[in-house]
């Protein structure tokens, strides 16, 4: 919509507010609202809480149950959600999804439905802390699978594949403080929707991987780990230029993600088994992470 302004003596201009916001917003003369300048925009703010944001779910049989409509609720800030239902068994399977969901619960129920709502303020503050943590998680899953690889302790991936769970709480919990309470450098919001989910799809990447390792049954081959072992020093300098961006490291990062892609495909043609299944995931990870810089980059 536009508005015009309108001049008061010589030093002010005005615009008036939409009715229709100021009313679901219950904007009254005197109100205070918070005014930020970012670059060629205002952005008005009411200085309390936003309304409540509600949405309604029909989920009709265990057998017919979907997470992902959760979620994705849960992402685009939904405060309160209804779910229906036939089966009360599906109450169980409700429960389970939301506990990877942090701060959505599930406050009221009866036999055929529930109330889901967000017990947690989506800080917008919080975000960048978050964020490296997720950067973080990445990097010592990478260093610890390694590890366990270089070592033959294959024990200790049963806890290295739990974190993919932490990785999905913390993505989904950033994406959805990016949708209610947006970023603070505005031009860089949506590079920054697009850095939490690559995260994410990475983390899985590294379960898989893990997956695949529990069914070894013969030792890898050194070339093998060795290229496994580049594509974690690649983790780790996507973790570096996400908080040090230089174009020498960028230029770094591109080569040991070339070496990994052309010197993984030509030890595909010829590896089997658990073997051509870690050097797979390499190549995706370092894919990935490769799709990830352009969205920090910048």
């Amino acid at each position: 919509m536009k508005r015009k302004v309108i001049q008061i003596a010589e030093s002010t201009q005005l615009i008036s507010l939409p009715r229709k916001w100021c009313l679901e917003h219950s904007i009254k003369k005197g109100a205070e609202l918070e005014v930020e300048e970012q670059g060629s925009r205002i952005i008005v703010s009411t200085a309390g809480e936003a309304p409540l944001q509600r949405a309604a779910l029909k989920m009709s049989t265990k057998e017919k149950f979907l997470r992902r409509p959760i979620k994705s609720l849960y992402i685009l800030g939904i405060d309160e959600l209804t779910i229906e239902f036939d089966d009360p068994a599906v109450l169980s399977l409700i429960q389970e999804e939301t506990k990877e969901l942090v701060g959505f619960e599930v406050v009221s129920h009866t036999q055929y439905g529930c109330v889901i709502k967000s017990v947690v303020s989506a800080v917008d503050n919080e975000f960048d802390n978050i964020l490296r943590r997720i950067l973080l998680l990445l990097v010592e899953t990478a260093r610890d699978s390694l590890s366990a690889i270089q070592s033959k302790n294959y024990a200790a991936l049963d806890e290295i594949e739990q974190r993919e769970e932490i990785n999905n709480k913390l993505t989904a919990f950033c994406l959805r403080i990016l949708n209610k309470r947006g970023y603070h450098d505005h031009h860089k919001l949506t590079a920054m929707y697009g850095l939490v989910c690559m995260l994410e799809y990475v983390g899985d990447e590294f379960k898989y991987l893990t997956r695949a390792l529990k069914n070894i049954k013969e030792p890898l081959r050194k070339e093998i780990i060795e290229k496994y072992q580049e594509a974690c020093m690649l983790m780790q300098k996507f973790y570096d230029i996400t908080y040090k961006f230089t174009v020498d490291s960028l230029y770094e990062f591109k080569m040991l993600r070339v070496k990994i892609n052309d010197e993984g495909l030509a030890l595909l043609r010829k590896s089997k088994g658990v073997d051509n299944e870690i050097l797979h995931y390499a190549i995706r990870i370092a894919e990935k992470l490769h799709h990830g810089t352009v969205f920090i980059s910048a």
